[in-house]
This record gives C-alpha cells, structure tokens and sequence, in this order.
C-alpha cells in the first residue's frame, strides 16, 4: 500500500485530507506540527509527503531541508499546499518537488500525487545488504 504523510497545522483541513486519500486506497500518516511531521517521516519512509505552508509559519520549509539532507528520505516527493504564490520560488530552491494551490481541489491533489509518485520510483535508492 503506497504510504502518504501528510502535514498540516488546520485540524479540519488535516482531517478531510487524510479522510479523502484514506478512501482512494492510501495509507495515510498525519502531522500538524513541522517537527512532528519529520521524524514520523524518517520512520515510515513515506512514499510521499503534502505539506501546508502557512505565511506566519516558516517550519514547514524545514520539512523539505531536513529530508532532502538525510539519504534514507532525500528521494520522497515533497508536495506544498500554500495560498502564496511567493513561497513557491522559495520551496522549489529548497527541494520541494510540486505545489497545490489553496482552496485545495482533491481531483488536482489526485492527479499531482498519482503522477510524482509515477516518476519517483525511478529515483528511489535500492539498499542491499553486500
């Protein structure tokens, strides 16, 4: 089963969120806190994050910075949810891999999953035991 996390500060958007993938057949992982959010993902190893971005919360860069830094998580697709059109440039320097627009639209968040976990699998790192 392909494993998302999601974090987000908004409880009900959170909610909807994990509601709405839940029943498209993911595993589904919440966070509302940045930090939170980290090391849940450095010990499920999601095959991919969405992540809201809040103007007056900066943390949720730190999402992206942390994971890409760590081998084991660098290659899990990091999708921003935000409603500033600024904090994309900024996310994208960072090692965000794509961006939702708030209100968020489910068909769009569908889609925009579906496809970049289509083109992670070609970046995932094989571990062998040699």
């Amino acid at each position: 089963m392909i494993k998302i996390l999601i974090i987000e500060q908004d409880s009900q958007a959170l909610e909807n969120t994990s509601a709405f993938l839940n029943n498209q057949g993911f595993e589904v992982y919440t966070s509302n806190d940045a930090k939170v959010g980290i090391i849940t993902a450095i010990r499920v190893v999601p095959d991919l994050i969405i992540s809201s971005l809040s103007h007056e919360n900066s943390n949720e860069f730190d999402v992206c910075k942390a994971l890409k830094k760590i081998p084991a998580t660098s290659f899990i697709p990091i999708i921003y949810i935000t409603t500033e059109p600024q904090e994309i440039l900024a996310g994208m320097q960072l090692g965000a891999d794509g961006f939702l627009s708030k209100p968020l639209r489910y068909s769009q968040m569908l889609s925009t999953i579906k496809s970049h976990l289509s083109s992670s699998h070609a970046r995932v790192p094989v571990y062998t035991n040699r």
